[in-house]
Protein backbone atom coordinates (compact mmCIF):
# COMPACT_ATOMS: atom_id res chain seq x y z
CA UNK A 1 0.00 0.00 0.00
CA UNK A 2 2.72 2.50 0.89
CA UNK A 3 4.10 1.53 -2.56
CA UNK A 4 0.79 2.85 -4.27
CA UNK A 5 1.59 5.88 -2.01
CA UNK A 6 4.72 6.94 -2.82
CA UNK A 7 3.98 6.01 -6.55
CA UNK A 8 1.08 8.73 -6.45
CA UNK A 9 3.04 11.58 -5.01
CA UNK A 10 5.94 10.78 -7.51
CA UNK A 11 3.52 10.85 -10.21
CA UNK A 12 1.83 14.20 -8.97
CA UNK A 13 4.86 16.00 -8.28
CA UNK A 14 6.03 15.19 -12.11
CA UNK A 15 2.54 16.43 -13.24
CA UNK A 16 2.47 19.73 -11.42
CA UNK A 17 6.31 20.12 -12.66
CA UNK A 18 5.23 19.55 -15.96
CA UNK A 19 2.28 21.88 -15.97
CA UNK A 20 4.24 24.38 -14.38
CA UNK A 21 6.68 24.15 -17.33
CA UNK A 22 3.36 23.76 -20.08
CA UNK A 23 2.30 27.18 -18.22
CA UNK A 24 5.72 29.01 -17.94
CA UNK A 25 6.08 28.39 -22.04
CA UNK A 26 2.09 29.55 -22.78
CA UNK A 27 2.58 32.80 -20.90
CA UNK A 28 6.06 33.73 -22.06
CA UNK A 29 6.43 36.25 -24.59
CA UNK A 30 9.21 36.51 -27.32
CA UNK A 31 10.63 39.99 -26.91
CA UNK A 32 11.36 41.81 -29.97
CA UNK A 33 14.71 43.75 -31.06
CA UNK A 34 14.07 46.95 -33.17
CA UNK A 35 16.44 48.77 -34.79
CA UNK A 36 17.21 52.94 -34.22
CA UNK A 37 15.95 53.11 -37.61
CA UNK A 38 12.70 51.16 -37.13
CA UNK A 39 12.11 53.13 -34.04
CA UNK A 40 12.61 56.47 -35.61
CA UNK A 41 10.40 55.56 -38.76
CA UNK A 42 7.64 54.67 -36.47
CA UNK A 43 8.48 57.59 -34.53
CA UNK A 44 8.44 60.13 -37.25
CA UNK A 45 5.43 58.26 -38.48
CA UNK A 46 3.41 58.84 -35.08
CA UNK A 47 4.25 62.82 -35.02
CA UNK A 48 3.08 62.66 -38.42
CA UNK A 49 -0.43 60.96 -37.74
CA UNK A 50 -1.28 59.35 -34.62
CA UNK A 51 0.67 57.18 -32.03
CA UNK A 52 -2.39 54.60 -32.06
CA UNK A 53 -1.55 54.19 -35.91
CA UNK A 54 2.19 53.70 -35.67
CA UNK A 55 1.19 51.00 -33.17
CA UNK A 56 -0.85 49.52 -35.50
CA UNK A 57 1.00 50.38 -38.69
CA UNK A 58 4.78 48.64 -36.74
CA UNK A 59 2.88 45.83 -34.63
CA UNK A 60 4.04 47.55 -31.55
CA UNK A 61 2.37 48.27 -28.42
CA UNK A 62 1.10 52.19 -28.02
CA UNK A 63 2.83 52.24 -24.90
CA UNK A 64 6.10 51.45 -26.79
CA UNK A 65 5.80 53.81 -29.19
CA UNK A 66 4.85 56.55 -26.49
CA UNK A 67 8.15 55.52 -24.82
CA UNK A 68 10.12 55.76 -28.27
CA UNK A 69 8.69 59.34 -29.22
CA UNK A 70 10.49 60.04 -25.25
CA UNK A 71 13.27 58.84 -26.30
CA UNK A 72 13.55 60.55 -29.72
CA UNK A 73 16.35 62.82 -29.20
CA UNK A 74 18.58 60.45 -27.61
CA UNK A 75 17.52 57.49 -30.49
CA UNK A 76 18.45 60.82 -32.90
CA UNK A 77 22.28 61.18 -31.02
CA UNK A 78 22.88 56.98 -30.93
CA UNK A 79 21.60 57.18 -35.11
Amino acid sequence: MSDKIEQKNSDSESNSESQEESQESKSSRKRKAYSIEKKLEAVDYANKYSKSSASKKFGVGRTQIINWVNQEEKLRQEQ
